[in-house]
């Protein structure tokens, strides 16, 4: 049945994300980021309520995945899990490169040990490709891990987004002056992922809410809020 007001159309969702800045991160006893607050105003646009929770990622993705009128994010669309969600967006996109430690080149006669961020756009890709060392993979869910086992030798490559990199060279600037950046090893365009037994109309009303904050400009406003440069080739999706 189709909705015929905004009142009547009116939903309460629960919302999933992890720390994951610059999109999502806890601040002054709520949250904030990019991701935080464009679904805000999505929420907002559409007259719709919501609740908020941070969680680690496998809880949030599996909350999201059970629970109608729920979603997490910012997640990557990928082939696993195309069909287990509804997608917004994408809202941006990130580009994922390899890093090297300084004790890379002295590695011989073995694959080099990897530290991966645990996502699953990510590793799909790094699989296509060839490149994920299953062996000698470390998987870790916080780019600050991923930074420490790179810089005591642990692990001699890692893959983090530029803008992950960006913010750790913020916070441990002669920790990241001692890595090497290698090849581009992906493109992951970023979504609201929504359950897909949600209340069809309150998901179009989102959609709707979404393409109006970018067609006016809100959205890119909000990147440079948050000192985020607006990623042009990002590759909308059905």
């Amino acid at each position: 049945m189709l909705c015929w007001s905004m009142a009547a159309c009116a939903q309460h969702w629960k919302l999933y994300t992890e720390h994951f800045p610059p999109y999502s991160y806890a601040a002054n006893d709520g949250y904030d980021g990019f991701a935080v607050a464009l679904i805000d105003a999505m929420m907002r646009e559409a007259g719709h309520t919501y609740t908020l929770s941070l969680l680690p990622w496998p809880r949030a993705i599996r909350f999201a995945t059970e629970q109608p009128n729920s979603m997490v994010f910012s997640t990557a669309r990928n082939q696993a899990r195309d069909n287990d969600f509804h997608w917004i967006g994408p809202l941006h996109g990130i580009e994922v490169f390899a890093w090297y430690s300084p004790k890379a080149a002295s590695v011989e006669g073995r694959p080099l040990r990897q530290v991966i961020l645990r996502d699953g756009g990510l590793i799909e890709r790094l699989a296509e490709q060839q490149l994920l060392h299953e062996r000698s993979a470390v998987y870790v869910t916080k780019a600050e891990q991923a930074l420490g086992m790179l810089v005591r030798g642990r692990a001699e490559q890692g893959f983090m987004a530029e803008n992950m990199v960006q913010r750790l060279k913020r916070e441990y600037p002669e920790d990241i002056a001692t890595l090497q950046r290698g090849e581009q090893v992906a493109r992951l365009d970023l979504f609201y992922a929504v359950n897909r037994d949600s209340n069809p109309d309150a998901i179009k009303a989102l959609e709707q809410a979404f393409a109006r904050l970018q067609q006016s400009g809100v959205l890119n406003g909000l990147l440079q809020d948050f000192d985020m440069v607006p990623v042009h080739d990002t590759v909308a999706h059905p």
